[in-house]
């Protein structure tokens, strides 16, 4: 099988009193910038309207559990 490497980024967070500057956007521009051209996975509990500016898509949520062996 094909090994496919992803990124796995989970909630981004800025301290309340930090918000509003952009430093979440830069940070996650920049880091993009560098990675062009590779897969990422986002999990986050917050709103999907900051990262679809970053090309995200909203998929429905979909849990899983399995049995213990």
């Amino acid at each position: 099988p094909r090994v496919i490497p992803i990124w796995l980024i989970a909630s981004v967070v800025t301290p309340e009193a930090h918000r509003g500057h952009g430093y979440a956007s830069r940070m996650l521009g920049h880091f993009f910038e560098t990675h062009a051209g590779e897969n990422f996975v986002l999990y986050s509990d917050i709103g999907a309207p900051f990262y679809e500016r970053f090309g995200f898509r909203l998929f429905a949520r979909e849990e899983r559990s399995v049995a213990p062996s």
